[in-house]
């Protein structure tokens, strides 16, 4: 048993990291309210999905990424990318919707498959694949393999093994219509050449360093020129908004065991009922429900829930928007942006927040009578020592910015007698550094400036920069020198490089095509409607 375990422990871990993704990632908070049978999700394509509809979809995108293959990836939302990666992004960009218009995209372009395709993309698929000495995947079918996916992954998510041909079928699809778009795709050899190039450029540089811990030092601030400072700025000089609230909390319950933590999924299913409760909570108010009545009615009920979330409610002490208490996770960053601003939102005339979903559960917020401490002017004594360091820091940064600019222009006269880079420095009573040679195929072992490449990427050989502050400091950088890149390095790459260019071209234009598809669904229309009855205080 225990050698079976450490022969499936990859694909198991994939599995369940699988279902936790897909989890949370196709419907966003939204997911979390589909608890009411029968009740429709949204119009796409003038069909409605209902509910029961949209957790068959999730389960079968479920097996799409228990297979590792090309499918799940093609519906994956490009959320997670920098824009510059992908598509300017949209709301309805998710991989439950991206799969429905693949699918009747693909009904409509009549892209059919055959059975020996099928069988063809049975031996290729990731999940298939057998695992050599060290656990590592072999790269051969493993008919094991296929029989461990049936037990663990189809029949959980409510098929069998009859529906494999189906998911097999839609790996081909979604290869053939990336195919399809992919004929769009050319790469000339001069864009070859100059992605090789920029890519295996070796560049060497030196660079002169200021720091403007350096001219801190000799600057002193006169009291006067910080009280005229404060004159000028004192309507702006002013302490933080600060609130209470009222909230109730609904946490997952802790393990019985410490020591026997929940798995991952069961983790979900605990994290789903504590926001079920607190969706049910803030409709029972935007019903006309009073918070406090309901505060009650749910402590009192506490002890019968437990099993299922742990309720607990209180007020918080004041706070500023970018200092939200622990109690409700002001130690993690994204959840404490969110409720920060959920809080700051809250007006008198609409006191109570919508339920937010964070790590350990939701919670549900309340502005009390008083709950809004306005920001008032401050006094000098107040401002005192954070204008003279501004002054401080403003008269270093000049310092330093003269001095750099003098030196500057001594190099490059220097320079122009004939002296090297180190020489011109030494003349100008500054020390030149090396920079480690780097490309972006070797990265510089802990550079001591990380400003030196974009800096030097802009110049010539021999060039020497303006002065260019940034960090603690600034910088003024001389390329050294770009030596000729190697005709074989350009052979030996040019094959790879064509493959993985072609390949983000492709997952790019069929981004952008998905896209437009999104948009011809009737998403636009049907979607937003059906977010807005879903979160009626959205």
């Amino acid at each position: 048993m225990v050698n079976i375990l450490r022969r499936w422990s990859q694909p198991l871990m994939v599995v369940i990291a699988v279902l936790v993704i897909v989890s949370f990632a196709f419907w966003g908070p939204q997911g979390f309210m589909s608890t009411k049978g029968g009740r429709v999700a949204f119009e796409v394509y003038g069909k409605k999905i209902t509910v029961e509809e949209q957790d068959r979809i999730s389960n079968r995108l479920r097996v799409y990424g228990g297979l590792g293959g090309g499918y799940f990836n093609g519906v994956q939302s490009t959320s997670h990318m920098p824009p510059q990666f992908g598509p300017a992004r949209d709301e309805f960009d998710s991989p439950f919707i991206n799969s429905i218009v693949f699918e009747h995209e693909a009904d409509a372009m009549g892209i059919a498959v055959t059975e020996k395709e099928i069988q063809e993309e049975l031996l290729k698929i990731p999940a298939f694949q057998g695992f050599g000495p060290g656990g590592r995947p072999s790269g051969a079918f493993d008919v094991a393999a296929v029989d461990f996916f049936i037990q663990r992954v189809l029949q959980p998510n409510g098929f069998s093994k009859d529906n494999l041909d189906s998911f097999l079928a839609g790996e081909v699809r979604m290869r053939k219509v990336q195919e399809l778009l992919e004929s769009s795709v050319a790469i000339t050899p001069e864009e070859v050449r100059n992605a090789l190039l920029e890519r295996n450029q070796v560049t060497e540089a030196s660079f002169v360093e200021f720091k403007k811990n350096d001219f801190l030092a000799a600057i002193v601030v006169p009291e006067e020129e910080t009280k005229k400072r404060y004159e000028e700025r004192k309507d702006q000089l002013k302490t933080e908004e600060l609130r209470k609230v009222k909230y109730v909390a609904f946490q997952a319950p802790p393990p019985a065991d410490p020591a026997k933590p929940p798995t991952d999924t069961e983790r979900v299913k605990q994290l789903q009922l504590a926001v079920n409760a607190a969706y049910d909570f803030s409709q029972a108010i935007k019903k006309g429900g009073k918070f406090d009545e309901l505060v009650a009615a749910q402590t009192a009920d506490a002890e019968k829930n437990k099993a299922n979330f742990i309720f607990s409610t209180g007020q918080t002490e004041p706070f500023a928007k970018s200092d939200v208490p622990e109690v409700l996770e002001g130690n993690e960053n994204e959840v404490a942006d969110k409720v920060g601003g959920a809080v700051f939102e809250l007006k008198k005339e609409s006191p109570i927040s919508q339920h937010i979903i964070g790590k350990k559960g939701a919670y549900v917020l309340m502005l009390p009578d008083g709950g809004i401490t306005e920001p008032k002017p401050k006094t000098f004594e107040e401002c005192r020592g954070d204008l003279a360091s501004q002054i401080q820091n403003e008269k270093a940064d000049e310092a330093m910015r003269k001095k750099a600019e003098e030196v500057q222009k001594k190099i490059v006269e220097a320079k122009k007698g004939g002296k090297s880079f180190t020489e011109a420095c030494e003349a100008a009573g500054v020390k030149a550094e090396a920079f480690p040679a780097y490309s972006m195929m070797k990265r510089p072992p802990q550079p001591s400036n990380n400003q030196v490449p974009a800096v030097a990427a802009k110049l010539a050989p021999g060039d020497v920069s303006e002065f260019t502050p940034g960090g603690p400091g600034g910088i003024i950088v001389h390329l050294d020198q770009r030596p000729v890149v190697d005709e074989k390095t350009f052979e030996e790459q040019k094959a790879s490089h064509i493959a993985n260019e072609e390949g983000e071209r492709t997952r790019s234009i069929f981004r952008d095509w998905l896209k437009e598809r999104r948009r011809a669904a009737g998403l636009e229309s049907t979607v937003g409607k059906a977010a807005n009855a879903a979160n009626p205080q959205g």
